[in-house]
């Protein structure tokens, strides 16, 4: 029975070793490893601003700055409402600044929407604090592809503006 024991330990760790990968898997495998500890990191650090602040701090700013264009926009658009009565037509530019306010407010306000959804009350309850927390890491992509939009508004709005002056 000892020298089965043996065989047979010796068949195993011949065919452990005869699972050698290649280079190129081996790469792939640690880069996976590599991306997989870097994702926990994130959502670690994410749970735990959301758990102490109530918010993911990287969007704080975001969140501010959207709700002051939003409001901008919504004064420009009732500053030129206001100065139509009193011209029978809009011109192109004032009808495309028009346009362009209200695409930046609304999309504004969608990412107001999709950050208010990250909000949560601080110590709440830390399961809360990871439903959100994972919820911000998996928004990210449509987050900054909002925001880069909302960039793309902005800097329309302030050529058109820059223009009409």
């Amino acid at each position: 029975p000892a020298s089965l024991v043996t065989l047979c330990g010796l068949r195993t760790l011949r065919a452990v070793h005869s699972i050698a990968l290649d280079p190129v898997t081996g790469i792939g495998l640690v880069a996976a490893v590599a991306q997989l500890i870097n994702f926990s990191v994130d959502i670690v650090k994410t749970i735990r601003e959301v758990y102490e602040q109530g918010s993911v701090g990287r969007y704080n700013n975001l969140e501010y700055t959207s709700g002051q264009l939003s409001s901008l926009t919504k004064t420009l658009q009732q500053s030129l409402r206001d100065i139509s009565p009193h011209s029978p037509t809009l011109t192109s530019t004032e009808r495309d600044l028009i346009d362009i306010s209200r695409k930046c407010d609304q999309c504004a306000q969608g990412l107001q929407r999709e950050l208010y959804k990250l909000h949560s009350h601080p110590h709440s309850s830390f399961l809360a604090a990871t439903r959100r927390a994972t919820r911000a890491v998996w928004k990210r992509p449509k987050i900054e592809e909002i925001s880069k939009q909302l960039d793309n508004y902005r800097s329309a709005l302030e050529t058109s503006l820059l223009f009409r002056l």
